[in-house]
């Protein structure tokens, strides 16, 4: 299994840090909650950074993880890769968001609907290299 390579290589780890942009960030979101949920890891080994991810976790599993271990979501103004899929269709977003140069306040589900690729493409001009 995944898991079972992933402890042998890093068996001595103190921390797991699971970060990703887009839909590496979805899955290292979907990663961690499942490694939390399952009790493979702790939380207070679990760190989760993701810069303009999608939702990832229905709205049951994201209530359920949400403050669990730090958690910080990262989003770049109307990036909208960030607002999808839409929270009426039962997904939301779990953890801290964190938004740069956004017009609409920061909330744990936001953004709602935007429509900017470009935004989605820019995270390392706006967070810095040390990001990418």
């Amino acid at each position: 299994s995944v898991w079972s390579k992933i402890s042998s290589v890093c068996s001595g780890a103190s921390q797991y840090r699971f970060i990703g942009h887009s839909r590496g960030g979805a899955i290292n979101s979907v990663f961690a909650y499942a490694l939390w949920k399952e009790g493979l890891l702790h939380s207070s080994k679990i760190t989760l950074v993701t810069f303009g991810a999608p939702r990832s976790l229905d709205d049951s599993s994201s209530d359920q993880v949400h403050g669990k271990f730090p958690q910080w979501r990262m989003v770049h103004a109307n990036d909208m890769v960030s607002s999808i899929p839409f929270d009426w269709l039962g997904f939301k977003h779990y953890g801290t968001m964190r938004c740069q140069s956004c017009s609409y306040s920061e909330g744990r589900d936001k953004p709602y609907l935007t429509t900017s690729v470009s935004d989605h493409t820019s995270y390392c001009k706006v967070f810095g290299d040390n990001v990418c």
